[in-house]
């Protein structure tokens, strides 16, 4: 699980809630929310929903919107922001992951390993 976003989780919440994946990659984020009590789902490409795209999920609204290392990858940036902004309940957070050019992570041919 990303340390920046679990360290977010533990900061903001007291108590465990549910969350959105937006561009969950190889969902380790999904299993570590729900490894800590959360339900937990996620969306990618390899699961058929295009972030460029609007999306809005059957089980919205969720208590967290995350994104890790996507925001970088979209033309539309701002398509990110609205997706998020209409799957958060009233007083949810967004949780946004992204870094600079010499992470590791920006490579974007990188597999899980």
């Amino acid at each position: 699980m990303n340390q920046h976003l679990k360290k977010f989780v533990d900061l903001k919440f007291n108590m465990t809630g549910r969350a959105l994946d937006l561009g969950a990659g190889e969902f380790l984020d999904v299993i570590g929310l729900k490894k800590l009590g959360w339900e937990a789902e996620g969306v990618d490409i390899k699961t058929g929903i295009d972030l460029e795209k609007p999306y809005f999920s059957a089980n919205a609204p969720f208590d967290l919107v995350y994104s890790n290392y996507l925001l970088h990858k979209l033309k539309d940036k701002a398509r990110l922001v609205k997706t998020a902004y209409d799957n958060l309940r009233n007083g949810g957070w967004l949780f946004v992951h992204t870094f600079d050019s010499s992470d590791f992570n920006s490579k974007s041919d990188i597999t899980a390993e």
